[in-house]
């Protein structure tokens, strides 16, 4: 049975009330006496609280925080039960409601000058223990004249102020929180007028100006304000000396001045701001007359001339040349005079450019240039003409050095010709290579006619270089020099790597992650170092080789071969490194012994066989793929003779095989005679029996068309009977090889058994049967011998 149980107490209480007692009460008389459990099954999050008497029917609760508490309180009396449940409220504790606070930021006056004339009221700050639900600003004092532009006032945490005039401005901020309380703060702002001082015109400084040039230019941008220029006018000073000018742009900022004449001009700026306020300034003009400078002369540079001094004059000559003479106003007149050495003719010499003849003797001669401008000023300058007798010129002494010597990889060479001495300097180089050098190699940058040389591309061989040198004075020398480049060291140890990659994309750090993986690759042969000698383009297929060699640690080469074994068994026949794809790995020099028999080609790896040798495509294609030249062409001649000899005598024994089967088809040999039908001998037999034969049976086959293509053969022969009895009716057999015509009259063939024929007959005759199988016949022996002959 169940027991009733009911729970009495206070069920809702409040802080800071925290206690509660509960009483359970069974229902019902106790056969032994109830007893109680109390259990708390659902609470509040971070609850507190004591509780006492847990096994009693009253539980007391102590120190309850806010929030429900559900408890199941048991009833037990030997064997009956009952629970009863009951909610706990505890309230938070009624709350003392405290004032806002208004705050406005910033807390201090704010001053403005003009034309700043906004700024920004915060009230964001005010704060509640509640919270603040609106905010009002109200203008509690401003301006008369702020009745214009009137701000229309927000309410919000913010309040923007803008088109201030100047003047004094107080705000009040009215805050109210949840319970409808209030609270005012007011802020300050002062707005000042703008500060506005006077303009600084500024001209210019003043300007000279010489005629012909009548022009000029005055700007006032030197001048300055506060709050900026706001015009410019430029006038003519009423004090100015001279009058007489146009002007243009006299209200902008620069003026432009033209027709100005010799005197003095003042020029007036005057400059206004926005606020009307004015400043003048003053510039004067100065034009000078126009001035003439003395004329420049310039006879031109030294002359130096060598010559075999031919006797007549006009074998020896020079030009004079003036024309670098100059003058502000241009030369009118010029004048070329001898000054010293030997006497001469001076052709033209009132012009700029003359001739002068009768250099006939070594020694200096020297040409004054006087020169004249228009209004009357001169000048002079001299030249000398220095004769040398080719006689005493000295050439050229050059000096190149020893001959160079070059390792490859290293395949370039800089020869430095520049150490020449000469006594009037030098003119031209010129750089030729012999023509028995190698053709490889090629000039950089035209240093062939530079005095130092620069060619790369360099092979193994010896280059002869010869250096002309050519002075001032036409001279020329000579001199040669060798440059000796020596094979690779490390040629026979050199690796390509292919590379399926255009040149152009291929970038350095690619390289350097293709050399780390065979770097790697390489680590059991110690550790070696890869150094690249060269990366190059395939042209026929654009893909990239990479030539390298690897080194142990202690400075010796791997062995090519082994590097190209080691490498394209890691590799295989692709492998890709950094989005970078290996194709092959090959020596540089083809290792290929080409059995013996030729020679490998470096470039392509292909053998180049002897006379009477060919390659083993077998090996090639279907073997380890190694080129060769394993097979002699000899040999394989006569095999391929020997095989189609066998061939053919396989052939004819074939077809022999075959004749032969269908020849035995026919186990046994007839002879046939043909005879009229109706006529039969009087030896007849109808039982079929002849000397101990017996008749050829009905159905007994025979071949006439073999017979007849056989009919050469002694052992078959065909008659006509009516032959025997020499009546010419009927057709004669034309030949063994076709059919047999039809005749009128019927004939019956006979069909001669050997076994008769070759019986000794006492009677002279022989039996034969009818191919039809119904007749019998005995022949007379003599008749068939008469047939016969």
């Amino acid at each position: 049975r169940e027991i009733v149980v009911i729970v009495s107490g206070n069920k809702e209480i409040q802080l800071p009330q925290d206690k509660v007692e509960l009483t359970a009460q069974a229902v019902g008389n106790p056969v032994v006496g109830f007893e109680y459990k109390w259990k708390l099954i659902d609470n509040p999050i971070d609850f507190d609280g004591m509780q006492a008497g847990k096994q009693d029917s009253t539980l007391k609760l102590s120190s309850l925080t806010a929030g429900k508490y559900k408890f199941k309180v048991i009833a037990t009396d030997l064997n009956r039960y009952g629970e009863a449940f009951v909610n706990v409220t505890v309230l938070e504790a009624p709350r003392i409601n405290q004032p806002p606070l208004a705050v406005i930021t910033p807390s201090s006056d704010q001053i403005l000058t003009l034309p700043n004339d906004a700024t920004v009221l915060d009230g964001s700050k005010s704060s509640d223990d509640d919270g603040i639900v609106s905010y009002h600003w109200k203008l509690v004092e401003g301006p008369l004249q702020s009745d214009e532009g009137e701000n229309t006032l927000q309410d919000g945490r913010i309040l923007k102020l803008e088109h201030l005039i100047a003047g004094s401005y107080t705000y009040k901020l009215t805050v109210t929180d949840t319970d409808g309380r209030t609270n005012s703060t007011i802020a300050h702002i002062l707005v000042n007028k703008k500060i506005d001082n006077k303009p600084i015109a500024n001209a210019g400084i003043q300007q000279l100006i010489t005629l012909p040039q009548d022009s000029a230019v005055l700007c006032g941008n030197g001048s300055k304000d506060d709050w900026g220029i706001e015009s410019y006018e430029w006038s003519l000073s009423p004090d100015s000396p001279k009058q007489v000018v146009d002007l243009q742009d006299s209200r902008s900022e620069c003026l432009l001045l033209s027709n100005l004449e010799v005197g003095e001009y003042k020029f007036q700026l005057v400059v206004t701001d926005s606020a009307k306020q004015s400043d003048t300034a003053t510039v004067s003009v100065i034009v000078h007359p126009e001035s003439n400078h003395p004329p420049v002369a310039n006879a031109g540079t030294a002359q130096e001339i060598i010559s075999p001094l031919a006797q007549d004059e006009e074998s020896s000559e020079a030009t004079l040349n003036g024309t670098m003479s100059s003058d502000d106003k241009g030369i009118t007149s010029s004048e070329w005079l001898q000054t010293s050495g030997p006497a001469t003719t001076i052709v033209e010499p009132g012009k700029l450019v003359t001739k002068v003849f009768g250099l006939t003797k070594a020694g200096t001669y020297e040409f004054k240039l006087t020169v004249h401008d228009s209004g009357g000023l001169e000048d002079s300058d001299t030249v000398n003409i220095v004769i040398t007798p080719a006689s005493t010129e000295k050439p050229p002494r050059i000096n190149i050095g020893n001959d160079l010597h070059l390792t490859l990889p290293d395949n370039a060479v800089t020869l430095d010709g520049s150490r020449v001495v000469d006594d009037y300097g030098i003119q031209s180089f010129l750089w030729e290579l012999d023509p028995s050098s190698p053709a490889a190699g090629h000039i950089l940058n035209n240093t062939d006619q530079t005095a130092v040389l620069q060619m790369s591309g360099l092979v193994e061989g010896k280059y002869k270089f010869k250096l002309t040198v050519k002075n001032k004075r036409g001279r020329e020398a000579s001199k040669e020099v060798n440059v000796i480049v020596a094979q690779n060291p490390s040629l026979n140890y050199l690796v390509e790597l292919h590379i399926a990659q255009p040149v152009k994309t291929f970038t350095f750090a690619q390289l350097q992650k293709v050399i780390e993986q065979v770097q790697l690759y390489l680590e059991l042969s110690g550790k070696p170092e890869v150094i690249v000698h060269s990366v190059y383009p395939i042209h026929s297929t654009g893909h990239i080789v990479v030539l390298f060699t690897a080194k142990r640690p202690d400075r010796t080469f791997l062995s090519a071969i082994n590097v190209v074994e080691t490498l394209n068994s890691k590799f295989g026949s692709s492998s890709t490194v950094s989005d970078v794809e290996v194709l092959l790995v090959d020596t540089y020099i083809c290792e290929n012994k080409c059995s013996n028999h030729g020679k490998c080609h470096s470039g392509s790896k292909q053998c180049q066989c002897d006379v009477f040798w060919m390659q083993d495509f077998l090996r090639v294609y279907f073997g380890d793929g190694k080129r060769n030249c394993d097979w002699s062409i000899l040999y394989v001649v006569i095999v391929i003779l020997i095989i189609i000899i066998g061939v053919c005598l396989l052939l004819y024994f074939i077809t022999c095989f075959f004749i032969r089967r269908k020849q035995n088809r026919v186990s046994k040999k007839k002879n046939y005679i043909l005879l009229e039908n109706g006529k039969s001998s009087s030896k007849n037999n109808s039982n079929g029996y002849k000397h101990g034969y017996k008749k050829t049976g009905r159905n007994k086959t025979t071949s006439l068309m073999r017979s007849m293509t056989s009919s050469s053969n002694e052992d078959q022969t065909v008659f006509e009977k009516r032959k025997l009895i020499n009546k010419p009716k009927g057709r004669r057999l034309k030949n063994s090889n076709h059919k047999m015509n039809q005749v009128k009259e019927r004939k019956t063939l006979v069909e001669l058994q050997d076994e008769l024929l070759d019986k000794d007959n006492s009677d002279n005759s022989f039996d034969g049967f009818g191919l039809d199988g119904d007749h019998q016949m005995t022949l007379d022996q003599n008749d068939f011998a008469k047939e016969i002959l």
